[in-house]
């Protein structure tokens, strides 16, 4: 009687084991893509610098107030 019980509450774990395993390959997937976004703004806002303080020591522009 254990074994009859046992083999139909295994595809039952197997699935759900297989389910939160591909949940958490896409949270994964989902937090690589967050990470990938903050290093590419983080790139911009650099280059972004640089190209403002670049024509600030032409002195194309004044920034005195």
């Amino acid at each position: 009687m254990t074994d009859s019980l046992g083999s139909v509450g295994t595809p039952g774990f197997a699935s759900a084991y297989k389910s939160s395993q591909t949940d958490q390959a896409k949270e994964v997937l989902m937090l690589k893509k967050m990470q990938d976004n903050q290093k590419l703004q983080g790139e911009n806002a650099m280059k972004l610098l640089d190209s403002a303080t670049s024509v600030v020591s032409a002195n194309k522009v004044d920034v005195r107030v």
